[in-house]
């Protein structure tokens, strides 16, 4: 019987979503992946930022991430994640790791590269938003949540 990514997943019980500590794991949104999520949640920006978004301190800019509430990732509901369709475009590559394409082996998925067709296509897109997002970070010098705010609201006017 051959298993599936969710199996795999639900029988480790989704390690990788509960190890948040903001210094050497934690999961990065995209400026796009902000907007999609709030959008499919029906939460205004303000909200979702509030509740979900954490900023971790770059120098002259901030990096949004995932919010972490006791070290688990707030998406996360009996090991399964609630956002699943349209969660982080980080999430969707795991345990594929960018830029090199390696596997994070402490993912049961990394000994199974044959179910990992579909996070090694994402690469791409996982590379443009986080650059994209990263310079606009820097180029807008986003370092508060209202500094957020005001750049995601551009975005949504542009």
């Amino acid at each position: 019987m051959s298993l599936s990514k969710l199996d795999i997943c639900r029988r480790c019980g989704a390690w990788c979503c509960q190890r948040f500590d903001y210094s050497t794991w934690f999961v990065r949104y995209s400026l796009w992946d902000i907007l999609r999520i709030s959008q499919r949640l029906s939460m205004s920006l303000d909200v979702f930022v509030e509740k979900f978004v954490h900023l971790l301190d770059q120098g002259s800019y901030a990096i949004p991430v995932i919010r972490s509430y006791s070290g688990k990732c707030p998406f996360l509901v009996d090991s399964t994640c609630s956002i699943h369709e349209y969660k982080p475009i980080a999430c969707r590559v795991f345990p594929v790791r960018p830029p090199g394409c390696a596997y994070d082996e402490r993912c049961p998925l990394s000994l199974h590269p044959e179910l990992l067709v579909e996070e090694e296509s994402l690469v791409p897109q996982y590379l443009y938003e986080h650059l994209r997002t990263e310079q606009l970070l820097c180029e807008y010098g986003v370092r508060t949540s209202r500094d957020l705010l005001q750049l995601l609201k551009r975005l949504v006017k542009s």
